[in-house]
């Protein structure tokens, strides 16, 4: 598995309106990709203004097609006027847990 994640800096004011952005308009569009897992949006239980999008993939080189399509950019400059800073995309090899959950 493939983990990306988007560092995002906004207004803690302008929480509400990104997180029904991103749930209307960035999780029906990442959908649409082959190979995505999860589209999540973490938001800080505290009202420090730092999000981050996490997708999960089911191979590094579906997440390398999602990105290369340009939709990943198309979707981040939807929110520019809401960024504090510039967004940071980070990636990771992800490995399941074989531990069960209880």
């Amino acid at each position: 598995m493939y983990a990306r994640l988007t560092f995002i800096e906004i207004d803690p004011k302008d929480t509400k309106d990104v997180s029904k952005m991103y749930n209307t308009e960035i999780v029906p569009a990442v959908r649409e990709f082959k190979g995505v897992k999860d589209v999540l949006l973490l938001e800080p239980t505290d009202s420090n203004g730092q999000l981050i999008s996490l997708t999960t993939w089911k191979s590094k080189a579906e997440a390398d097609e999602y990105e290369n399509s340009g939709t990943y950019r198309r979707l981040v400059d939807k929110f520019k006027e809401k960024f504090t800073s510039k967004p940071v995309l980070k990636t990771y090899n992800a490995q399941e847990s074989s531990v069960p959950v209880m």
